[in-house]
């Protein structure tokens, strides 16, 4: 490419993550780059790919994926972008394959082996993933990061190393603790009800028995914070626990109240059953429902939920909630930046008003989340499932009943 058109590239891939120009906008722009401005076809598909991505579109991606694969063979980033689509629609074998291949042209680059042990850890292919560590190590190209995923691959499979270990297996989960085997009863009872519900209303998980969701949980914030550090290089202050979808595992911290600690079992529990029905499914979605399963109560030894969450009512009362046909499209970048306490009540307030106002209301639930659950492409599920949807009307109406329950 010309200087001028390497400028041009560089543009619109900046442009790309901005988050200032529509889907559309930047599609039409690298066709007038091609058509115009001699863009080359390489080239005007690696920023569609880019964007497709960006944009959650992932099966929209991989088409000038694909197409880059066989055309520029030699363009590793290309290479890698494609490899992590195909990473998240679960084509793990296809990627496997593109990896191993390109390793016979690069046999020294430490970011494809990378990528094929990210890919193995992924696929639940623990053992192989540690295998390819040793063979980095004994070829001397493992890095400082590859020393960090070696301890993360074995955390993955063996879980925190604690002087006393504490077990409790359930039908659905295995949970580990260092505190007592009556606290991994109480919490294996938790999740196991919260479990059946999502089995009942959502969708039940195959093969379940024999792969079970795996939880620990910490005597002390110290060591939850030591072993988050350590096996995802991950910040977890003044978190009580989270869900790592590298690890498959749900870490909590045995703060103070002993119901505080159990909630979040609940809500980070949800992110993990999340992982395995529809692990890309949109952030707003994904926190909204953890926050509106974390106030579900046993009622007769059943499950409940719909409970009014007064925080978030309290905390969008005071403030101005993002547009609904802006927020349904939310980045990840954007959804934990800014006023995140913001974005999770209006998360809240959006995944109560679609599942307890109305049945057309709970159609369009039972629409978006069969749609993540079919596809890795959450952008396209969002848009099909609002495109006849009257998103002005739909503010409105959830502002009305969000009054309607303040007023209750």
């Amino acid at each position: 490419m010309s200087d001028e058109l390497a400028r041009l590239y560089n543009t619109l891939a900046k442009e790309i993550y901005a988050e200032e120009t529509t889907l559309e906008g930047l599609l039409l722009a690298i066709d007038e780059a091609v058509s115009e401005q001699g863009m080359p076809s390489v080239a005007a598909d690696c920023l569609r790919m880019m964007v497709l991505d960006a944009y959650d579109m992932v099966e929209d991606a991989a088409i000038p994926g694909a197409r880059l694969v066989q055309e520029a063979a030699d363009h590793m980033p290309s290479l890698l972008i494609y490899v992590d689509l195909l990473l998240r629609m679960k084509e793990f074998d296809q990627g496997r394959e593109i990896l191993t291949r390109a390793r016979q042209q690069w046999p020294q680059s430490w970011n494809l082996l990378e990528y094929l042990i990210t890919l193995e850890v992924f696929a639940q292919r623990l053992e192989t993933a540690q295998e390819l560590v040793r063979e980095a190590r004994l070829n001397k190209v493992l890095d400082a990061r590859g020393e960090d995923l070696e301890s993360q691959i074995d955390k993955a499979m063996s879980g925190p190393h604690w002087p006393k270990t504490y077990r409790f297996s359930s039908k659905h989960y295995l949970v580990e603790s260092d505190i007592s085997e009556a606290i991994c009863k109480e919490a294996a009872s938790l999740l196991e009800g919260a479990y059946t519900s999502y089995s009942v209303r959502l969708q039940r998980i195959t093969n379940l028995e024999n792969n079970k969701f795996r939880v620990f949980l910490f005597s002390g914030e110290a060591s939850y914070q030591r072993y988050v550090g350590e096996s995802l290089g991950a910040d977890a202050e003044n978190t009580a626990g989270l869900f790592s979808g590298f690890l498959k595992q749900l870490l909590i911290w045995n703060v103070p109240k002993r119901e505080s600690m159990m909630q979040t079992v609940v809500h980070e529990g949800f992110h993990q059953y999340l992982d395995l029905a529809a692990f890309r499914a949109p952030n707003w979605f994904n926190e909204g429902m953890a926050e509106y399963i974390e106030a579900a109560e046993l009622v007769n030894g059943r499950w409940t939920d719909g409970q009014v969450r007064h925080d978030h009512l309290e905390n969008l009362k005071k403030k101005t909630m993002m547009p609904l046909a802006d927020f349904v499209n939310i980045s990840a970048r954007r959804f934990y930046a800014g006023d995140v306490g913001l974005h999770y009540s209006q998360a809240w307030a959006f995944i109560h008003f679609l599942r307890n106002s109305s049945k057309k209301e709970g159609d369009l639930f039972d629409r978006l989340f069969k749609g993540f659950v079919e596809s890795p492409s959450s952008g396209r599920v969002v848009r099909d499932a609002f495109e006849d949807v009257d998103m002005a009307a739909l503010d409105e109406q959830l502002l009305a009943y969000l009054e309607e329950l303040r007023n209750d």
